[in-house]
Formats: C-alpha cells, sequence, structure tokens
C-alpha cells in the first residue's frame, strides 16, 4: 500500500506541473532542422574563456558555413581551485548566495555574458552545461531559494529516485534530487534558468534528466523554467540512466526539449562494434515510431550523442577508420543532432563527412 501510494503521489506532482507547463506562453525553440555545433566534453575539458574564443575562431571558419552555430562549454565551468590562509590548494565549485553555479572566476575573470557576446561577435551562439538537482556545497550552506522563504537544503528529495540515495545523480553523486511537491521546487529551477538567461546563453544541456521514467518532475520543472523564460533558448536532455522510445515519445510529444538522448554516453563505446551497434539498433527502435524525422513539425530530436571524431580515426585500422565511416553515417542518416567533439582544426576527412552536402540537405 505504501508503495502505491507513493506512485500515486509521484503520478499526481508530473500532473500538476505538466498542466502548469502547458499554460506556459512557451518559446522553447523548437527548430525545423536538428541542432549542429560543438562541445568541449570529449576533447577540451577545463577550458578557461582564452581558449574557448580560440575554438570559436576555428569553428567559425571550418563548421559555422555548414550550420555549426553552438559552441557548448562542458562541465566543469563552475569548477577551480582557492588556495587556504595556511598554504593549502584546494578544490572548490563557485555558487552565487542562491546555491546557483556561478563560473570559475580564474578561468572566465569577464564571466560568461562578456563571453557569450565575444561569442556572437564571431557569429556563434554560446551554450553551457549544467546538472539537475541541487549540489551539496550549496545543501551544507543552506542558500536561500531565490524569491521565497525557503533554502535549498528544504528542497532535497528523502526518496531514492532513480536508484541514488536523495535522487542524487548515479554518476555524480554530489547533486541531489529536487522534490517537486515543495513549493521551491518550482522557484529553485526558475532562477536556475533565469541566471542562465541572464548571461544571454543560447543553448542549455541540462545533465543527468533522460531517465525512464526517473526524474520526469524535474524534467518538467526544468522544461516549463526554459518556457518560461523571455528568452527563447535550445535545451538539450542528456542521460541519467536508460532510456526507451516511450520516453523519448512522451519528451517529444510535449516538446519537453529541442533535443533528448537516447542513448547513455557514446564515448565509451566508440571503440568496439558493440557500442556502435547498440546505438544503431537504438536509433532504429526510435525512428520506428517516427521520431526525428520533424513531418509534423514537432521541432524534437533524438540525440545519439556528440561526435569525437579527428585524424586519428582515419590514420589507424581499417577497421577503425570503417566504424568511423559508419558512425558518421548514421549521425547524418538518423536525422540526429550533430555536435562535433573531437578536434579543431578539424582534419579534411573529418570535415568532409561533417559538413556533407547531402546530408545537410536530408536534415533540411
Amino acid at each position: 500500500m505504501a508503495g502505491s501510494t507513493k506512485c500515486q503521489r509521484a503520478m499526481n506532482v508530473a500532473l500538476a506541473v505538466a498542466v502548469f507547463c502547458t499554460c506556459a506562453n512557451s518559446i522553447l525553440l523548437t527548430p525545423t532542422v536538428p541542432p549542429r555545433g560543438f562541445n568541449s566534453f570529449d576533447s577540451y575539458p577545463g577550458q578557461n574563456e582564452t581558449q574557448v574564443l580560440e575554438l570559436a575562431d576555428i569553428l567559425k571558419e571550418q563548421l559555422l558555413p555548414s550550420g555549426y552555430e553552438y559552441i557548448v562549454i562542458d562541465g566543469g565551468w563552475a569548477s577551480g581551485h582557492e588556495m587556504l590562509p595556511n598554504g593549502t590548494v584546494i578544490s572548490k565549485k563557485f555558487f552565487d548566495e542562491f546555491g546557483r553555479p556561478i563560473p570559475c572566476p580564474d578561468r572566465f575573470p569577464h564571466g560568461m555574458k562578456w563571453l557569450a557576446a565575444q561569442v556572437r561577435q564571431r557569429g556563434l551562439k554560446l551554450g553551457l552545461w549544467t546538472i539537475r538537482g541541487v549540489n551539496i556545497e550549496a545543501v551544507a550552506s543552506k542558500a536561500k531559494v531565490k524569491g521565497t522563504p525557503f533554502t535549498v537544503d528544504e528542497l532535497i528529495d528523502i526518496e531514492p529516485v532513480g536508484g541514488g540515495p536523495n535522487g542524487s545523480c548515479l554518476w555524480a553523486k554530489s547533486t541531489l534530487g529536487v522534490n517537486a511537491s515543495h513549493p521551491g521546487a518550482q522557484p529553485y529551477y526558475n532562477s536556475r534558468v533565469e541566471l542562465l538567461s541572464s548571461w544571454d546563453v543560447d543553448f542549455i544541456k541540462a545533465d543527468c534528466m533522460m531517465c525512464a521514467p526517473c526524474y520526469t518532475t524535474e524534467m518538467l520543472m526544468f522544461s516549463h523554467a526554459v518556457a518560461r523564460d523571455p528568452r527563447p533558448m535550445v535545451l538539450s536532455y542528456s542521460p541519467g540512466g536508460g532510456n526507451d522510445p516511450a520516453h523519448g515519445q512522451w519528451v517529444a510529444s510535449n516538446q519537453l526539449a529541442t533535443m533528448y538522448r537516447i542513448t547513455t554516453d557514446f564515448h565509451g563505446g566508440w571503440y568496439n562494434w558493440g557500442g556502435l551497434q547498440q546505438s544503431i539498433f537504438t536509433a532504429g527502435n526510435f525512428s520506428a515510431l517516427g521520431l526525428g524525422d520533424n513531418t509534423n513539425g514537432n521541432g524534437t530530436f533524438p540525440d545519439l550523442d556528440m561526435l569525437p571524431l579527428s585524424a586519428d580515426w582515419w590514420t589507424g585500422s581499417q577497421e577503425q577508420a570503417d566504424r568511423g565511416q559508419t558512425i558518421a553515417t548514421l549521425w547524418m542518416v538518423s536525422r540526429s543532432p550533430l555536435m562535433h567533439a573531437g578536434k579543431v582544426p578539424l582534419d579534411a576527412t573529418t570535415l568532409q563527412y561533417e559538413t556533407n552536402p547531402e546530408a545537410w540537405r536530408r536534415a533540411t
């Protein structure tokens, strides 16, 4: 009976938030073409603002003409180091007074709004990674939820949603889940998105979200926060666990995200046929439901993950080159979003695949 009650409670919360979402004047970006861009995760972790602009200069010349308009800084931009009075250097994550991640001041001394303006001058748009939940450091500080009488520690879920204690992310246990039934929960996510929007961010990669059906209520709250913000932004959901076509169909039908991952992180499977075969089967399952073909103008796209292709793919064995060709072809014909994650400048072979005019014609 207790389990049934918990299940019914979760369904009620999900329904209430869903109604709240549908009432919003949504301006979540739902384009007719799968988003294209660059993501730093695989090849450029821990970059600073100077390095980001160096990447942007190259992307402007090589990929922007083929529609790759976003440059997304993945996880770690709020992390850095701090020296204690005794001279000890410690790792540190940076937060504002409301428990929201802010850029490491040593690596981004001019701030993200300045960086977004610099990126835009190059014809590109800035994207940032973020993650579901509340970081344990913000919880410990009892930071206020902006615009409410609540503190972030009051929002933490007491249930092991998704299998992690307190709804924590299974692969990032320092982030704890948010209880959607708490009156401060939606304002918390609203303020998270408002901060990103105030920096003129055009693309949000929200991680540890897609997990059928683990984090449904938090996805609804985050989607609503993006939809209610006056700035149109691409919303990309990354995985918190395994996904299935029914969950993807739910996201697409309700236009909860511009793009949503349908595989777990593929970078672990790039160098064997098993990971690639899994992605082929997954793409087929989603394709069978008509997801991604955009024939109904829905403007949401199943995402097969980033493309960390570089010169070393083509200079090794023939078998590896064959896999690289298969990967590039699958991503093109599936109309998946294309986020280059390999080295830049791109080598001639990778550039040829990722800017293939026939693939672009199919995408449009």
